[in-house]
């Protein structure tokens, strides 16, 4: 059956009208699906299908796309995944596009043979009104699409010879009122694609028992979550014939990645239980982002959140735990390619505004003699650093194991950002260091250092005579604590301030405040 909104062609001819030259220009069902076909095999897959022609398009049935799947080379786990579609119907229209009817549900299958995969896991996709048009030409088409659902749902599981019951182990994932475009064009010798989909919700649920329970005594655990307002946008470039297995050789032929996604109100709650006891927790944000790109030069990820709040119980927590903060934010760059020259990295942790429950406080400091002020953490390195093997290359690593040698070498590093605030106290710092990897002698094994960091600290002399008040800490621990910061600090411009510069010379010398310590 059918189905093409009127929607769905109205965004086809914008696209259409918005775009000049080539693909403003007719495409035949017999193209896309040359072009679907080289898709998925340029990913790996080996397509099987029968192709009739009909009045009007191209039907396309008995599909079966098989992919070689190896988890663990040293282990020998190998496996396979297939897609099997009955059939497709391309449908030529009036306008130059071609209308492409896939299945209500389409099943998605993984075996294996190794420890590290199931023998078998069956997943079902389902979307009963998805609609998709398709413009341009066979080398630049745009595929829309749009859908009022879709849905992936664990339908079986087969883990040790043995099925494994719904009961046992489920789980599902839905978007609702779906649309997207994706473009897949011939660029550079190889395949272009990139595509944008959003969703007005996203839910999800899992629940499992461990299948190392014993009788009476189950460990389970379940999740779910919701997310409002989901993007999900990215691009990447493919070599042609390109191995899924081998991502070494992948990004040396220059495959690149870079994807993203966002979504406004999200929320998981979880729960466990076993042997031990039970608990549960759920956290909620109001704004999400997460993003990723991979390439030769190397891997970048990002995670940020605002308006965070969690909530855990457990066995080993004598009352719930609370905890908000404004900001949640991760974020690392690293090289991944063997390289003789250095290339960027970097490090950073973000968490702003943290407030922890009026109960824990109140179990720490019944006085309330502490400030409560929110607490922040900001961490942001940067810096150099050469691979000698490449990272995601399983030989190259397991050859560096066996010789114990390292993967790669630290040549600089920058300290942009450094932020501890707590309890009326603040610390924070900013440095720049190069290291010497010829000399691992100077400091015991360490890459000899050179350069110079500053800190800053502020709060500290009260937050002593708090804890002392308290009884947290004596008055020679107290004492001990002034005299080791005395000697490496010298009294800032305000009242209750201290400052340090630590420099490290091309000798070895290290100075605090111009004062040689080493």
């Amino acid at each position: 059956m059918r189905r093409r909104s009127a929607l769905l062609r109205a965004t086809a001819g914008l696209a259409l009208t918005a775009a000049a030259g080539p693909a403003a220009a007719d495409v035949t069902p017999a193209e896309v699906w040359a072009n679907l076909s080289d898709y998925m095999q340029n990913a790996g897959y080996e397509v099987e299908a029968t192709q009739e022609e009909t009045a009007d398009g191209l039907r396309v049935s008995d599909i079966v796309m098989t992919l070689p799947v190896v988890a663990d080379e040293a282990e020998g786990a190998e496996g396979e995944v297939s897609i099997r579609i009955d059939q497709i119907v391309l449908t030529g229209e009036d306008d130059g596009t071609v209308t492409v009817t896939l299945p209500d549900a389409i099943p998605i299958e993984l075996t294996g043979d190794g420890d590290d995969m199931p023998e078998r896991m069956l997943i079902e996709t389902s979307s009963p009104d998805f609609e998709m048009s398709v413009s341009g030409t066979p080398e630049d088409l745009v595929y829309d699409y749009a859908a009022g659902s879709y849905e992936l749902r664990l339908a079986e599981l087969v883990i040790d010879g043995e099925p494994v019951g719904r009961d046992d182990t489920s789980g599902q994932m839905r978007l609702e009122a779906m649309s997207g475009r994706m473009r897949v064009a011939s660029e550079d010798g190889g395949q272009r694609v990139e595509q944008e989909t959003s969703a007005d919700t996203l839910t999800y649920d899992v629940a499992a028992v461990s299948p190392e329970s014993e009788p009476g005594a189950e460990e389970t655990f379940t999740m779910a979550g919701r997310a409002a307002d989901v993007t999900l946008d990215g691009s990447w470039w493919a070599p042609e014939g390109w191995d899924p297995n081998d991502m070494a050789a992948m990004l040396e032929a220059g495959f690149s990645v870079d994807a993203a996604m966002s979504y406004r109100d999200g929320s998981t709650q979880f729960s466990f239980s076993g042997p031990e006891g039970e608990g549960s927790g759920q956290s909620v944000a109001d704004r999400g982002v997460f993003s990723m790109a991979l390439s030769e030069s190397g891997m970048a990820i990002e995670l940020d959140a605002e308006g965070v709040a969690y909530a855990a119980t457990g066995p080993d927590l004598p009352f719930p735990v609370t905890a908000e903060m404004s900001r949640a934010g991760f974020r690392m760059e690293m090289p991944l390619a063997e390289s003789e020259e250095p290339r960027p990295f970097g490090l950073g942790l973000r968490l702003t505004d943290v407030a922890v429950s009026d109960t824990l406080w109140s179990l720490m400091d019944p006085s309330g003699a502490l400030p409560r002020d929110p607490a922040n953490l900001v961490l942001d390195l940067s810096g150099t650093a050469t691979a000698f093997a490449n990272l995601l290359d399983p030989e190259a690593m397991a050859r560096l194991e066996r010789s114990g040698g390292m993967p790669g070498e630290i040549n600089s590093l920058e300290i942009e950002e450094l932020r501890l605030s707590a309890v009326g106290a603040e610390l924070t710092g900013e440095g720049a260091f190069t290291f010497d990897n010829s000399d691992m002698e100077s400091f015991d094994g360490v890459p000899a250092p050179e350069g110079e960091a500053t800190l800053r600290l502020s709060g500290a002399d009260g937050l002593i005579d708090t804890l002392v008040e308290l009884g947290f800490i004596g008055q020679e621990e107290a004492m001990g604590a002034r005299m080791m910061m005395s000697m490496f600090t010298v009294p800032g411009d305000a009242e209750d301030t201290l400052t340090s510069t630590i420099e490290i010379n091309d000798e070895g010398q290290i100075r605090a405040n111009g004062q040689r310590i080493r």
